[in-house]
């Protein structure tokens, strides 16, 4: 899972980056807010760890940013700070914290924070999905996957699967429709969810070339 870690303290940024990949997540490092928010906008992490005092965007105003853009994949934000004074805790709360951890911290028990969070995310992916899969379903139902308004919005989602770099979730919901459409006798739609899927594998491998060019670059 993406976790995004904005914090201009090194010391404690590359804490926080060594605590991400040890518990298996793979980490958006920013330097400070304004990169932070950036790197949000570019990739939508799930869990998002934020200093508070930051140069140009405070971990505060990045955490308002993040919910007022009203994602429907929601994050899980933690902001982690030195200024753990009452009405500190209860503005980071209001501006949409999920967790408030004071530093220093101790390890262990900051690391059980971090896995309670990424357990309550995955929790939320899976009613995500559960919900996907139901209002998909409905729509079949009533409209029949032969339906050009129903293909229409099947192509809208996967389109916006490819747009946010969700790639193996965008696999998974067309090979499902096609497993549909092969049931229904559906051979129509059956070339097009395939030609979606090709787009999709065509869309994967060029990102992957741009990040290597970039890596080497």
């Amino acid at each position: 899972m993406q976790m995004l870690i904005a914090d201009d303290d090194p010391i404690y940024r590359k804490l926080l980056e060594a605590f991400a990949r040890k518990l298996g997540h793979e980490p958006l490092v920013a330097f400070d807010g304004e990169q932070g928010w950036r790197l949000y906008e570019a990739h939508h992490p799930r869990l998002v760890l934020s200093d508070w005092m930051m140069p140009e965007l405070s971990g505060v105003e990045l955490c308002r940013r993040i919910r007022d853009q009203k994602h429907p994949r929601r994050p899980y934000v933690i902001l982690v700070t030195s200024l753990a004074a009452e009405e500190n805790v209860l503005e980071g709360f209001a501006a949409g914290a999920d967790d408030y951890v004071a530093k220093p911290f101790e390890q262990r028990v900051f690391a059980s924070r971090v896995a309670a969070a990424s357990e309550a995310v995955a929790n939320m992916v899976s009613l995500e999905e559960q919900l996907h899969r139901e209002v998909v379903s409905k729509c079949q139902d009533a409209l029949g996957h032969e339906s050009p308004e129903l293909m229409s919005s099947l192509g809208a989602l996967t389109s916006l699967y490819v747009e946010k770099g969700i790639y193996a979730k965008a696999r998974a919901f067309l090979r499902r429709q096609i497993d549909i459409a092969k049931s229904q006798g559906d051979l129509s739609s059956l070339r097009r969810l395939k030609e979606s899927l090709q787009q999709v594998s065509d869309a994967e491998l060029a990102a992957a070339r741009s990040e290597d060019r970039a890596g080497r670059g």
